[in-house]
């Protein structure tokens, strides 16, 4: 899959001047950890909202719902942690999804 790059601020990537093409998956992960949902008027499901999560001290409601919104994505999610404050997913998309 192929998408329009961004910067890490989730804005369009226009640092050569013009468009760039990337493998997105990273960046659509982390579009939807910020999400919360009704975010997307075409899709208002969809969003962890992780923001919502901050005061929370069980992290398994949270891994749960990254987990749930990433699958729903089409990713193959194979892990997701969170030793100390830091989340690792590691999760792709299946072959012809989008």
């Amino acid at each position: 899959m192929i998408d329009i790059k961004q910067r890490e601020d989730g804005d369009i990537d226009l640092s050569t001047g013009d468009l760039q093409l990337t493998e997105p998956t990273g960046q659509h992960q982390r579009d939807m950890l910020i999400a919360t949902q009704g975010s997307y008027k075409e899709a208002p499901i969809v969003g962890v909202g992780a923001i919502n999560y901050l005061n929370d001290n069980e992290r398994a409601g949270f891994l749960r719902a990254v987990n749930r919104e990433l699958a729903r994505d089409g990713m193959n999610v194979r892990s997701i942690s969170m030793p100390g404050r830091e989340l690792i997913i590691d999760a792709e998309y299946e072959t012809g999804s989008s």
